[in-house]
Parts: C-alpha cells; sequence; structure tokens
C-alpha cells in the first residue's frame, strides 16, 4: 500500500500523511480479543504446562508513581493450539502511539517490519516522515526492547518513482538483507512491486543507503498472465522457506486474484505457483514457525482502499504447509481512538515466539494520510487479587515483555497472584504477593 494510494485515478494527495506527532500516554483496559483457528487442521502443539507457583521479584529501577511494572510476561513458543482455539491474549501497548513521525510538513508512517537482530531489532517502516514532499520512502530505526529507538535514517529514497513503501525484510545467516516493496506507477501507471538486497544492511542494490530506487528494481512473474495489468498496491511479502523464496501478491479489490504465491531461488525474477488464498484483502506478512516437530505458516492480513464503517478487523490465516491457508479468522481491532482504521500488520518475533503485532493505525479511515505506528502484544495474562477481593487487571503493555498495573500513588496490594499463558485460558501458575505503586517487579515462574 503507498501512501498516496498508487494508481492513475489516485491524485499524489490521496495518501497517507500529515498529522501533528502526539506523545501522549493512554493507559485503556487489555483486550482479550479472539482469534480462531484458521486452518482446519486439528494438530495442536505441545501439552498445557503444569501448574506451578508464581512469584514476583522486585528488580532494581523504577515505573511511574501510580504503576506496577510487571516483567517477563512475553508469550512463550509458538503454540498453534492457541490459534486455533477462540482467545488469545492481545494487550494494547500504553503507549497511542508508540512510534511517530518526525516533526515536519508530511507526517505520516505505517507498515512497520521488525527484524531480528543480535542486540534486538530493526524495525524498518514507510511513509513520509515529516519529509518535504508527500512521497512514500523507507525508513529504519533500532530498538532494543521497543521502549528506546534510535539510528532513524531513511533506507530507500522513492528515486524514478513517486512512491515505494509496504517493506519486508529478511536477514540470511550470511548477513545479508533482502527486501520487498510496493511502488508506484509502473509504465502502466500501476504499483508494482520491487526487490532490494544489501551484503550488509547498508549499501542497497550497490550504492550506499539512501538508495535511490530505479526502474530496473520491479521484479518480474512472466508465467503469470495477469501480472503486468493488475495492480499490487500493498501486500507483498517475501518469505525464505527450505532455500527457496516464497512471494506471496495480493491483488486486493483491484481483481479477483486473492493472495498468489510465486517462488524463486533467485529474485528478482520469480515463477508463479498457484493461489495461496482467496481473499480481498492482502498478506502483509507471512511468518514459519515449528511446534512438536511440525511447520505451521501464519499470514496476516487488512483491508486497503476503501472506507470502513464501522472500522476494520486484522484477520489471519493458518496454514500447515505454507501452501493452502485456511479460511481467515479475526485478529483484532482497534484499541484507541487513534488507531481505529488500522493497517499493515506484522508479526514480532524472537526466534519461535510471536510477541506481538505492529501496524499502521489512525482515527478516521483508510484513506487518511495521518497513520502512526501502533503495537498490540502477545502476552500472559495476570491477574492480581487484594486482600478485598478486588481484582487488578493489566492496564496495558509496555513493549512485548511488560504490563502496567495502575494503583494510586504509594499504595500497595497484598493479596494473590493468577497467571495464564498467552491463550489467556491455560492456568501456568499461582501465589501470594506483595506489590507497591511505583516498583517494577519480575515474574518467576517454577
Amino acid at each position: 500500500m503507498n501512501s498516496a494510494q498508487g494508481g492513475s485515478e489516485r491524485p499524489e494527495t490521496s495518501g497517507r500523511g500529515n498529522r501533528i506527532s502526539r506523545t501522549a500516554l493512554h493507559l485503556v483496559g487489555a483486550t482479550f480479543l479472539s482469534a480462531l483457528a484458521g486452518c482446519s487442521s486439528s494438530q495442536g502443539g505441545p501439552p498445557p504446562p503444569p501448574v506451578g507457583s508464581a512469584q514476583l521479584e522486585e528488580v532494581p529501577g523504577q515505573s511511574p508513581a501510580n504503576v506496577v511494572e510487571i516483567q517477563a510476561v512475553s508469550a512463550g513458543p509458538f503454540n498453534p493450539s492457541y490459534w486455533q482455539s477462540n482467545t488469545l491474549n492481545w494487550v494494547p501497548d500504553v503507549r497511542d502511539p508508540l512510534f511517530a513521525s518526525q516533526p515536519g510538513p508530511n507526517q505520516n508512517i505505517y507498515s512497520p517490519w521488525a527484524l531480528e537482530q543480535a542486540n534486538g531489532w530493526r524495525m524498518f517502516y514507510g511513509g513520509w516522515d515529516g519529509s518535504d514532499t508527500p512521497n512514500d520512502r523507507v525508513y529504519s530505526v533500532t530498538t532494543p526492547d521497543f521502549i528506546s529507538f534510535g539510528n532513524r535514517i531513511l533506507v530507500i529514497d522513492h528515486g524514478a518513482f513517486q512512491h515505494v513503501n509496504n517493506m519486508n525484510v529478511h536477514q540470511l545467516p550470511d548477513g545479508s538483507f533482502h527486501m520487498i516493496c510496493g511502488v508506484f506507477p509502473d509504465a502502466l501507471g500501476l504499483d508494482k512491486i520491487a526487490y532490494f538486497s544489501s551484503s550488509d544492511g547498508i549499501t542497497w542494490n550497490g550504492a550506499t543507503e539512501p538508495y535511490s530506487a530505479q526502474l530496473s528494481d520491479m521484479i518480474s512473474i512472466p508465467n503469470d498472465p495477469v501480472y503486468e495489468t493488475t495492480d499490487y498496491n500493498g501486500g507483498n511479502v517475501l518469505l525464505r522457506d527450505n532455500g527457496i523464496w516464497d512471494l506471496f501478491y495480493s491483488s486486493g479489490i483491484f481483481a479477483a486474484n486473492g493472495v498468489s504465491r510465486a517462488t524463486t531461488i533467485n529474485p528478482p525474477t520469480f515463477e508463479f505457483v498457484q493461489t495461496a488464498l482467496s481473499s480481498s484483502r492482502y498478506a502483509n506478512d507471512v511468518r514459519l514457525f515449528q511446534s512438536g516437530g511440525q511447520n505451521w505458516y501464519l499470514m496476516a492480513l487488512y483491508v486497503e482502499e476503501i472506507t470502513h464503517i464501522p472500522p476494520p478487523t486484522l484477520t489471519y490465516s493458518l496454514s500447515s504447509d505454507g501452501i493452502h491457508f485456511g479460511p481467515e479468522q479475526p485478529l483484532f481491532g482497534g484499541a484507541y481512538a487513534e488507531d481505529q482504521y488500522l493497517t499493515t500488520p506484522a508479526f514480532v518475533t524472537n526466534g519461535n515466539q510471536i510477541l506481538g503485532v505492529l501496524y499502521g493505525g489512525n482515527a478516521t479511515d483508510l484513506l487518511n494520510p495521518a497513520d502512526q505506528i501502533f503495537a498490540r502484544w502477545l502476552q500472559k495474562r495476570v491477574i492480581l487479587t487484594d486482600s478485598s477481593g478486588v481484582q487488578h487487571f493489566a492496564q496495558g503493555g509496555y513493549g512485548p515483555d511488560r504490563q502496567w498495573f495502575l494503583l494510586p500513588v504509594g499504595s500497595s496490594i497484598e493479596g494473590d497472584l493468577i497467571v495464564y499463558s498467552e491463550d489467556g485460558m491455560t492456568q501456568i501458575g499461582s501465589g501470594k504477593v506483595t506489590v507497591n505503586a511505583g516498583k517494577p517487579y519480575r515474574l518467576v515462574l517454577n
């Protein structure tokens, strides 16, 4: 999805762009939304863990004076049975948004992609980011924990195109980077797909970043008879699987092609294989996980281009072979007034764990040029019950591994702790605790 919504019928300024950055912190109740199974297979993950003891150990540092912070609450290894069940414990980040545009005349960012690195993640994203002109470009920042961000740079400039955006990036064991992006326009005035590679994450397609995109960067799919004449305005995903590159590319509402799959050993030339999912949505992410010795493929999708009343919901689809994907199921909708029209979801992973989902969003509609980046974390469900029997629930997540509980300044809770896994239902620990507002604690399960 390009910010100015590529295609000859869409004017340059019809994309996403110029909202003042918001840094205010809003605390909302954690939402436990349904995510039904996206695959007909009944194969599940490992058996439920035994119920053990749960303790909270005070750790160095401070939290806000009216907050009890509990750390070590991120999701465990990928468990397909949780995705095949009716509950996943999605917790919105307390920051609204997680990451805002830089100051400047054109403020609009979305399409986040978190690439795992040795010391955290390099988060790529696209949009205008305070630029002087409303042209989509690709940027990146680094983060050790999704709490602090640094090294904010321009990676791919729009160059010969009006827009370059909707990237996803992979890094191979040899250190090389491989990026797929949407670009607009091609010779027919359509959105197409481009490929960029780098041996070190600094030099892209032979030039030091920011690389200026060229027409020659576009991919080809010679055996797909409709590729050249179809608009692919977002939702193009590259996946490395068993030494082969899989490309999932989506026509969305512009054609009835659904999500197609093509493969290659050497990009940028691909070979069409088959339709992976019949959908009018865009596949924005496909990840490969293992559980119980079996591969599982998880696809995240979004709706694009049209104004949705009521606001849209992100969806996902599950597959056990990476070739045929099951029916879409709801992932989640907006958590705040500012992210009701959400788009471009991408998973945050740590090895075989899904830590959460990053996405773009705004308050008005899908064509509003005012997106910022939000986060929803997949976390354990933690409940504190005080001595009078009042239950206290997380008010939100602070990064993928922390939850915040609101208490009056100077107050404390002495009572019971119950911990459930990230499905929100499977109890994995309990214990007696005493916690004080303004203090951080670490969850210890035995």
